[in-house]
């Protein structure tokens, strides 16, 4: 390790033991606030050292567990109670946001990619603004988790065939790795039927998930192990990682209905230190120089209107679902932050040539502007539902 990268690995772990601080006084999400530390870290340092191993890894893992976190925590005994049809008018919306979004990056002469600029959904985001608002719980934070996980296993899809379509056009080896993701899809649920019938006919293999005093920790080894080997199958399979990651804790979650211990054990480790140091890393990776570039910031403004836009036409399905009014209003807001998932499109867009700097740079400064502002927005969106649930709640408790 260099001495640079010594002092950088320094800097950004006081962060993430500091910035939890700070965003508890002023009521922002911490994820917000790491990620402005970055980008302050970076523009005080002028230039992040090349050769930073040790710290991509960890901010690689972060996010690998962060993504397993998200599919960890998908409550699908919920999931039962949300109505087929609501899921179904969810899957209507994204094809509405779909094909719009496509629309217009053609209508505006932009490549066919900025269609995803447009509708990408990620939970990477979402996920820790539900936990910190204490709504993953309840009934309507499930569902903006399901809702928003349905759009990030479309946008990662529709990102996939892109990438694949973008290396090989419509060859043989792009059908052969279409093949590949297929085989992929059929081993998770192969896997968790052959985990699920193990449990059925072993049922006392389960208690080592919640037995509390456990010195081998065996439910947190199982959890990683499970982890891992979705993580190097998708891997294998020339998938993105965080594919295999998602998908891994989804089948946990399906597989062990009593998790919590499990998740409390992997969720401290992740959000006391791995998690921070990806957020951080992605603020340090912004050239400063871009934010006030006039190109790059109306080119932004631009994007995030149409996301906006493209998202409330796709509302208009939702209104037929059992989702109250009140609850929709946070709809577009909360599938509108997609962090991570934006910036590995926007890397991607540059590195193939696809877009632009200034294109990049815009779509990398709206993932930073969305991340900023968004989850404020939905807070002040769900405060008044929230409050108004709890006073009917206490109202029925009193009765």
């Amino acid at each position: 390790m260099s001495e640079a990268e010594a002092l950088l690995l320094l800097l950004v772990s006081l962060g993430a033991a500091v910035v939890p601080f700070i965003s508890r006084r002023l009521h922002m999400p911490t994820a917000v606030l790491e990620i402005g530390y970055g980008l302050l870290l970076g523009a005080i340092a002028g230039a992040v050292p090349q050769d930073t191993v040790i710290l991509d890894f960890l901010a690689d893992l972060g996010f690998i567990i962060l993504m397993y976190l998200a599919g960890l925590e998908i409550n699908f005994e919920k999931l039962k109670d949300i109505p087929v049809r609501d899921i179904l008018l969810g899957i209507f919306m994204y094809v509405i946001m779909i094909t719009l979004s496509l629309w217009v990056a053609l209508a505006l002469g932009q490549e066919p990619l900025f269609s995803i600029v447009y509708f990408v959904t990620a939970v990477g985001l979402l996920f820790p603004v539900l936990r910190e608002m204490q709504l993953l719980n309840r009934d309507l934070g499930q569902r903006y988790l399901v809702m928003g996980s349905i759009g990030e296993l479309l946008s990662l899809g529709a990102f996939t065939v892109f990438a694949i379509y973008q290396s090989s056009g419509w060859s043989a080896a792009s059908f052969l790795h279409m093949g590949e993701i297929f085989l992929f899809v059929t081993m998770a649920i192969l896997v968790h039927r052959a985990v699920k019938l193990f449990t059925w006919w072993f049922p006392a293999a389960t208690v080592m998930f919640t037995q509390k005093d456990d010195m081998a920790e065996r439910g947190i080894r199982g959890s990683l192990v499970n982890l891992f080997i979705f993580v190097a199958l998708a891997s294998l399979l020339h998938l993105e990682p965080i594919i295999g990651a998602f998908i891994g804790g989804a089948v946990f979650a399906l597989v062990f209905k009593q998790r919590q211990r499990v998740m409390e054990k992997i969720g401290g480790m992740a959000y006391g230190f791995f998690i921070p140091l990806f957020f951080i890393r992605v603020g340090l990776r912004f050239n400063p120089g871009e934010l006030v570039d006039p190109a790059v910031l109306r080119l932004s403004g631009l994007i995030v209107l149409i996301m906006l836009g493209v998202r409330l036409a796709g509302l208009i399905p939702m209104l037929f679902s059992t989702m109250s009014v009140r609850a929709l209003a946070g709809l577009p807001v909360a599938t509108a932050f997609p962090l991570t998932l934006l910036v590995a499109v926007a890397a991607f867009g540059l590195e193939s040539g696809i877009l632009s700097r200034q294109e990049s740079s815009a779509a990398v400064l709206t993932a930073m502007f969305t991340a900023v502002l968004f989850p404020l927005l939905l807070r002040l969106l769900l405060n008044p539902w929230r409050r108004r649930e709890e006073a009917v709640k206490n109202l029925v408790i009193n009765e």
